[in-house]
């Protein structure tokens, strides 16, 4: 199967979509969609010029920056490429030594952004833009080491906190890999570990972050991880303090035992949970702003939705929704609106 993502920008106004080595940018505002990869310049002589950049093999992560301006892509063709959202084309590029399994921004409000990238062996480069010395060519991306791991990376987040006392941003990296590790960084020192986040007994598949409002008016920083153990669990990042466990529904069943291909808005209790028949976590995501997190089983045409409050799990009056087809990605966008990548089969 494809790897198929979905990812939208922190103003919602575009939507990216990958399947396999495609990449799509959809604009919301104009709904139209936006091919990336061809860069035209009049050269000197005057005669137009065309450039196509893509990746070759599967794309592996695709993330917008704060000022939803660039996109960053990366992939098992070992190229990081930046583009512009507005024109579709590329600024710069990164060719690694190593698959590439994740990539991100890391936003500074003084020196903008950072550009961060996962390799398939556990290590974690900084990349530093340089602008090229040939007339009409991409700039380069050169990387410089900044953490190893004993595995293989699996999933990649920055956080930040504001020192009450200096009120200047504290960055963070956490980094998730296949022996059911989290791990917390300082960052750019990243050798400093702030914490390790234990309780997966299999590899972790993702990760997501949110600052969660609490029933008392305060609010919470958290870390949410999905695993092969077919777990999600809710983390004090900065501690590596498990706060709650939750096993997601592998598949949604009616009242005679069928799986249900139209049952939309089921509740579900806590104590429906099931260990042993828990599946592998293919995807999750987090809305802040509804203090809800969807997850998103391998395998399954259903999505589970679930609020957040004072550190703990819990299941909404419709907490499960069936799909027309098997999810394989989602993402809320900043209106709490949940974008769904699904398999999906059409019959003549």
């Amino acid at each position: 199967m494809l790897h198929v993502w979905v990812a939208n920008s922190p103003d919602g106004s575009c939507t990216v979509f990958v399947h396999g080595k495609q990449c799509r940018l959809f604009h919301v505002c104009t709904n139209k969609f936006m091919e990336l990869g061809s860069n035209e310049d009049s050269s000197s002589s005057g005669a137009d010029t065309k450039q196509t950049f893509s990746h070759t093999e599967t794309i592996r992560t695709a993330r917008f920056d704060a000022s939803c301006r660039s996109l960053l892509t990366c992939g098992d063709d070992k190229l990081v490429l930046l583009w512009d959202c507005e024109t579709g084309k590329c600024l710069a590029r990164a060719v690694m030594g190593k698959k590439c399994v994740d990539a991100m921004f890391i936003d500074h409000e003084a020196e903008g952004h950072q550009i961060i990238v996962a390799d398939k062996t556990g290590n974690v480069f900084g990349l530093e833009r340089v602008p090229s010395a040939e007339e009409g060519a991409v700039d380069v991306l050169q990387p410089t080491f900044l953490i190893g791991h004993c595995s293989t990376i699996t999933a990649m987040l920055n956080m930040w906190t504001r020192d009450p006392h200096t009120k200047k941003a504290k960055h963070y990296i956490a980094t998730s890999d296949v022996e059911g590790k989290v791990r917390v960084s300082h960052f750019p020192t990243a050798y400093d570990i702030v914490s390790f986040c234990f309780g997966h007994t299999s590899f972790v598949t993702g990760l997501s972050k949110a600052t969660f409002k609490n029933s008392d008016g305060s609010s919470s920083p958290l870390l949410i991880s999905g695993g092969g153990d077919g777990s999600v669990r809710l983390w004090e990042p900065l501690t590596g303090k498990n706060l709650d466990t939750f096993w997601p529904m592998a598949h949604m069943k009616n009242a005679t035992g069928d799986l249900s291909s139209h049952s939309v808005g089921q509740k579900r209790s806590r104590e429906s949970q099931d260990p042993a028949s828990a599946g592998t976590v293919g995807s999750l995501s987090a809305s802040p702003a509804h203090n809800l997190v969807a997850l998103g089983v391998v395998g399954s045409n259903v999505v589970e939705v679930l609020r957040v409050s004072d550190g703990v799990f819990r299941p909404l009056d419709s907490s499960v929704i069936s799909l027309p087809g098997k999810q394989v990605h989602l993402s809320f966008d900043p209106k709490g609106r949940l974008w769904v990548a699904m398999q999906y089969r059409y019959f003549q």
